[in-house]
């Protein structure tokens, strides 16, 4: 018996073959009352859409890549980010594909159509190779000077909001304020010290910088809060995730959160959310971040007239232990 075909599907439902391709494939061009009588008919017949033929007349995959940076796919923030990407892929019709983060991306790059990466740091081969391998790249948040460049680029203003935060905590008067700052080999990264600096320029309150890994361990946080001088009455923690590990030096000191020293964490995390009392964070939506940077890529891909840098709006999540 022979496979049914998409003539078959279209005669079954009584429409044409180019209406039951478009209702088959999610595609406007034919009413909901239609595309549910075609689907209704490629069930009754058992047809299935042979995706690989397809894709190989019109030279696409309908698949996008997703590379994201070196030992942070167990960190929530980029976890969100790569399941905002996959969402906003799949509500197109389009999988996502996690690229490996060691060896060589490049045999990967012919299933994909393009690719999202974020946080591109200045010190990452493959992020390197990634961008320089010919496909279309989107990243969330701007590259670094000495990387190629994208194609498109979805940012936040980060001295803006890092700005917003020291402002906060000097308006609940704090006068010095510990800011643990991850390498500045990232675009971000980069943002973040030179707003801290800044505001240091420009304010009476002290900052005290203790530089500290990309994903720094709970061992890494504990040795860079020693470093603090007596009077920081305030902490804010960069890297994603560990401002739990700060506020576990601070009780261990037997400091009160917020009496003693007040906490925030640059990049708004479940954990931050669930301690006592719950800290004060940017809330960066990573899942939006990320279905931003796949809609601008998709977008770039069927050649939609769209602006290659758009802005990703935050916002500042003032808690109790800020107050």
């Amino acid at each position: 018996m022979s496979r049914p075909t998409l003539r078959d599907v279209a005669a079954r439902a009584g429409v044409s073959t180019a209406a039951a391709s478009l209702a088959l494939r999610g595609l406007p061009g034919v009413s909901p009352s239609t595309r549910d009588t075609v689907l209704d008919a490629a069930g009754a017949l058992g047809y299935v859409v042979n995706v690989s033929a397809r894709n190989l007349r019109r030279r696409r995959t309908d698949t996008i890549g997703i590379y994201l940076p070196p030992g942070t796919t167990l960190q929530w923030y980029y976890a969100d980010f790569a399941v905002g990407v996959s969402n906003a892929a799949g509500d197109r019709g389009v999988a996502a594909l996690i690229l490996p983060q060691h060896g060589d991306p490049r045999p990967f790059l012919a299933h994909v159509d393009g690719i999202v990466t974020v946080d591109v740091r200045t010190t990452d081969p493959l992020a390197r190779a990634v961008l320089g391998a010919g496909r279309e790249v989107v990243t969330g948040e701007r590259v670094p000077e000495g990387q190629p460049q994208p194609d498109g680029v979805v940012f936040v203003d980060h001295e803006r909001e890092m700005t917003g935060l020291l402002r906060h905590l000097e308006q609940r008067g704090s006068t010095s304020i510990g800011v643990l700052l991850p390498p500045e080999d990232t675009a971000w990264g980069i943002e973040v010290a030179r707003a801290a600096r800044r505001f240091a320029d420009d304010s009476a309150v002290e900052v005290h910088e203790v530089p500290v890994s990309f994903s720094p361990e709970t061992e890494e946080i504990q040795a860079a809060c020693a470093t603090l001088p007596d009077s920081v009455d305030a902490i804010v923690a960069v890297p994603d995730g560990t401002a739990t590990s700060v506020a576990g030096v601070l009780r261990s000191r037997g400091q009160r959160i917020p009496e003693d020293v007040r906490l925030a964490s640059y990049t708004d995390a479940q954990s931050d959310r669930l301690l006592d009392p719950p800290v004060t964070a940017i809330d960066l939506r990573p899942s939006e971040f990320g279905a931003r940077c796949a809609q601008l890529l998709l977008d770039l891909l069927e050649g939609a007239d769209v602006p290659r840098e758009q802005q990703l709006n935050v916002e500042l999540r003032a808690r109790a232990a800020t107050n």
